[in-house]
């Protein structure tokens, strides 16, 4: 997954169980100040870039060389949306507005970076990142089995324009997308594609985990390292209660083999139930493969 300025959605796993349950994992680009939006939708699992692990000097020369523009201006008016939208030299007077308090912004942070290049004098970057959250673009990743009160609510026309855009992205995204239908005890795993061929099945499980959660951090560039990602499992995740990422990685078992949680629709259970209520280990999870390999 690279970083990206624009809005945008791209399907990073889509599955399609035996009994036509279909879950799709995406990963989106959007303006971080539309973040509190994506949070309301309950029926997706998420995990986001956060302010609190990005170092700042990253978070920074990204906003000064691809600030994150608004959609529309509209005019001032009562309730939540805008009015017609501005244009002439009332669009231009706003868009001057808004440029002008970026690049303040951005001065000011500069000048106090400068003033403070030893990084023990200086405010952590989980508060000086939160300056820059207004203009700058961030990256969540979705999974869900249920999308149609999204875009419902969102791929509308009264919704906020920065977040009906990136609906619109995210619902051209799976329509374009075909997913690959799965047999019993199989499973849905983001980010695992040919070059992890030679893992077993759990670590292509912990490996998908890991990588879900290097999106807090935008850690997906470059090249992957089976090693590192085994070892955020092993180290970080599971053991530390970490659960949100592991609620992406998910497998198909029939209903009624096993009590159902989570907010995938069955027959999908996520690996964070069955990692959770084993205290942090995989037995359930080796389970369930070893059922897969005797099937």
């Amino acid at each position: 997954m690279t970083f990206t300025h624009e809005i945008k959605a791209e399907v990073i796993s889509d599955s399609i169980s035996p009994d036509g349950v279909r879950l799709t994992t995406i990963s989106t680009t959007y303006n971080r100040f539309a973040m509190p939006e994506i949070m309301m939708h309950r029926e997706q699992s998420r995990s986001s870039a956060s302010s609190r692990a990005i170092p700042f000097e990253t978070m920074l020369e990204r906003a000064i060389q691809h600030p994150a523009p608004f959609v529309e201006y509209p005019a001032e008016q009562k309730g939540m949306q805008g009015g017609a939208l501005l244009a002439g030299n009332d669009l231009y007077d706003a868009e001057i507005l808004f440029e002008d308090i970026q690049a303040a912004t951005v001065a000011r942070l500069q000048q106090y970076i400068e003033d403070h290049p030893d990084k023990a004098t200086r405010a952590h970057k989980s508060l000086l990142n939160r300056t820059l959250e207004w203009f700058s673009w961030t990256t969540t990743v979705l999974s869900a089995t249920q999308w149609e009160n999204y875009f419902r609510q969102r791929a509308h026309k009264d919704a906020q324009p920065e977040f009906r855009e990136l609906a619109y992205k995210v619902r051209d995204a799976i329509a374009a997308s075909t997913p690959v239908p799965l047999q019993w005890y199989d499973w849905h795993l983001p980010f695992i594609g040919e070059r992890d061929d030679d893992l077993t099945m759990l670590e292509r499980v912990k490996v998908s985990t890991a990588r879900c959660a290097r999106t807090s951090f935008l850690g997906h560039d470059g090249e992957f390292s089976h090693e590192s990602d085994l070892r955020m499992y092993d180290a970080t995740l599971a053991i530390n209660g970490h659960w949100a990422p592991l609620e992406h990685p998910a497998v198909c078992i029939p209903s009624r083999t096993l009590p159902h949680y989570g907010n995938f629709r069955q027959p999908w259970h996520q690996l964070r139930h069955m990692v959770e209520f084993d205290e942090g280990g995989t037995h359930a999870v080796e389970n369930i493969i070893a059922r897969k390999a005797s099937a």
